[in-house]
């Protein structure tokens, strides 16, 4: 965080709830007012998700991607991941919009690199129709 205020123009957060994201977007601007910089003009995401119209088998995708990549559980992964219909993910990546986030990258684990492509595209597009009253203000 101190590097990101001191050197950076922005900042990508990944593996964090959006509490922490926008924790550590409040901990940079500190840092950057301390260091008499101006904050980081912008801050992204990248954040995991399983995409699947059946939000049990988006859970599945999701730790098998996981855990073959990273050898570890699944459940090590749960509250930093998301997981379920384009819908129901973009609901969740919400409040880290709300947290900041300007630019969100989806790290998709779908059925298909198809899949993965149309299931993005439907949360981008569920996110932008989202009325700016019904995304969450963060804590």
């Amino acid at each position: 965080m101190r590097r990101t205020a001191r050197y950076g123009d922005g900042w990508l957060g990944i593996f964090c709830t959006p509490r922490r994201y926008a924790l550590t977007r409040e901990q940079i601007s500190a840092a950057a007012s301390a260091a008499r910089r101006e904050p980081p003009r912008w801050y992204g995401l990248n954040i995991w998700c399983g995409l699947d119209d059946d939000p049990d088998r988006a859970r599945q995708l999701l730790a098998g991607q996981l855990e073959s990549l990273y050898r570890l559980p699944y459940d090590q992964f749960r509250h930093l991941t998301l997981a379920g219909n384009p819908a129901q993910v973009a609901a969740e990546i919400a409040p880290f919009v709300a947290a900041g986030a300007q630019h969100i990258t989806v790290i998709p684990a779908a059925a298909s690199p198809e899949a993965a492509v149309e299931h993005a595209a439907a949360v981008r597009a569920a996110l932008t129709d989202l009325p700016q009253d019904r995304v969450p203000v963060a804590p």
